[in-house]
């Protein structure tokens, strides 16, 4: 007897095979990666891994990292967020999303921000 192997819907594999992708350019131009557990400043890498189960952490987005097309994730890996927050904050006066400060307050929360050059805006 033939097995049929269950097919996902139309464009699936498509959409895996682009996002692969996607990761693979990424880790080529160099993408960084930091994991913290205490106050952080970013140094221009584009992930930042909090685990804030040992109490809040703020991360602070250096004004020298303020370029157009910029992109951070701030990403709670520890799954501490909802009792410890996790607070993004721009060093200069820039905003996010007109904010001074973003919190991520959910565990295993993320964010996902953007620069046009002048501020900080949520993806």
């Amino acid at each position: 007897m033939r097995q049929v192997q269950p097919v996902p819907p139309y464009g699936f594999a498509q959409q895996t095979i682009a996002f692969q992708e996607d990761v693979r350019r990424e880790v080529n131009r160099g993408m960084s990666y930091n994991a913290v557990s205490a106050n952080y400043q970013t140094k221009d890498e584009r992930f930042v891994g909090v685990d804030s189960t040992g109490g809040a952490v703020t991360i602070t987005l250096a004004t020298r990292d303020l370029a157009r097309g910029k992109q951070f994730t701030i990403k709670d890996v520890g799954g501490g967020a909802g009792s410890n927050n996790i607070t993004v904050a721009t060093e200069g006066s820039e905003t996010i999303d007109g904010a001074a400060t973003q919190t991520i307050s959910t565990n295993y929360g993320s964010l996902n921000i953007f620069s046009n050059g002048i501020n900080w805006f949520i993806a």
